[in-house]
């Protein structure tokens, strides 16, 4: 059937091959059902498909407002601009992305180039940094710090050890020894600190590491000028004791102790100690004895006791005695001993005198007796 009508040709083919129609505008209302088409070309203004099935489909342009995809295979796609709300990409090749911000739970990356890298645990088996002149190296628990004209520094969990570009040891800190060209603080002072029941010893170098028995190492001088000061704090005393203790004291040997000064323009509140010394002396013993920690072969000691004496005599702790005050003491005693002696000797003198007058009297008695 042919039908012309305004320039419009419309027909319908009926035959036992199928229905052709072949018009120039073709309008289908109601429902219509294809069971099985072959459409070649297509424009549908508004379609609501529930499903398809397309196996070759190109799209000029598409305008997909909610898409819901479960599986695509696309070989060459060109996103402008695209929001994934959550995607899962087994394999993807980005040949140059541009992420203001990613939340990844797991990468794995032959390459990274990073300006700054924040995190909590970083792991890895060699960090290396570089800024011309010093190059850093970490690998598993070392740390090398190298310059360029060859001198390095390891660090790692025995200590620190520097070293010259030849090799030689330059300084080393671990628990047996520290060396240093010197050794200072930011502060004015250096305190060497050991343990209670411990002590400070100044050895020779050649004899680091050894056991930690006094008589193993060889021991050096401390050199200060032209004195050496011994400063405990201001109510503290030094003290020389046996290796090891802090009660067991040992002799000093000198050629002479000299007390601080007796000048009299360092002393204040100065009295004249006008006290007996004699009945002191008089009253108080003199023993020999042996210390407490001393075996019994020791070598006894003489000496008194102090609460036979006055405190006066004591030193400001008040167990022992102050050598200078009790020198002092017995300077004391000596004057007593002088004054009572110069007493002494007056009375002589007036016996004496009386005893020469005595007898010139006598003599005067016999004379006078023995006269015809």
């Amino acid at each position: 059937m042919r039908v012309k009508e305004n320039d419009v040709v419309n027909q319908i083919n009926i035959s036992t091959e199928g229905i052709l129609l072949d018009g120039k505008k073709v309008h289908i209302t109601g429902q219509t059902m294809i069971d099985n088409a072959v459409i070649a070309t297509a424009n549908i203004k508004d379609a609501n498909i529930p499903t398809a099935k397309i196996a070759n489909l190109a799209v000029g342009t598409a305008a997909i407002a909610n898409a819901a995809i479960t599986n695509a295979k696309i070989g060459n796609l060109s996103v402008g601009t695209a929001q994934l709300q959550d995607a899962a990409s087994t394999n993807a090749k980005i040949a140059n992305a541009s992420i203001d911000s990613s939340k990844i739970s797991s990468l794995s990356a032959d390459k990274l180039n990073a300006g700054a890298i924040r995190g909590i645990d970083i792991f890895g088996s060699k960090f290396s940094s570089s800024d011309g002149s010093t190059n850093l190296e970490i690998v598993s628990g070392n740390v090398r710090l190298t310059q360029n004209g060859g001198s390095y520094v390891n660090m790692n969990p025995n200590g620190v050890y520097g070293y010259n570009s030849g090799g030689s040891e330059r300084f080393r800190m671990d628990k047996g020894l520290v060396t240093s060209a010197s050794l200072g603080t930011s502060n004015s002072n250096v305190y060497l600190a050991p343990d209670s029941t411990n002590e400070v010893r100044v050895v020779d170098l050649a004899s680091i590491p050894s056991d930690g028995i006094a008589e193993n190492y060889s021991y050096r001088h401390i050199n200060n000028g032209t004195h050496v000061y011994i400063r405990p704090t201001s109510g503290g005393e030094a003290k020389v004791t046996a290796t090891g203790t802090t009660n067991n004291f040992r002799p000093i040997r000198a050629r002479t102790f000299t007390t601080d000064t007796l000048m009299r323009e360092y002393k204040k509140d100065i009295e004249m100690f006008s006290e007996d010394s004699l009945d002191i002396f008089r009253n108080a013993q003199i023993y020999t004895y042996r210390r407490l920690n001393d075996d019994q072969f020791a070598f006894k000691q003489l000496g008194m006791m102090s609460d036979e004496t006055p405190r006066i005599l004591h030193g400001e702790a008040g167990d022992s005695f102050d050598l200078y005050a009790l020198t002092a003491y017995m300077g004391k005693g000596i004057k007593d001993i002088i004054t009572i002696t110069d007493k002494h000797g007056d009375e002589i003198n007036w016996l004496k005198i009386e005893n020469q007058y005595l007898k010139q009297k006598i003599k005067q008695l016999e004379d006078r007796m023995g006269a015809p």
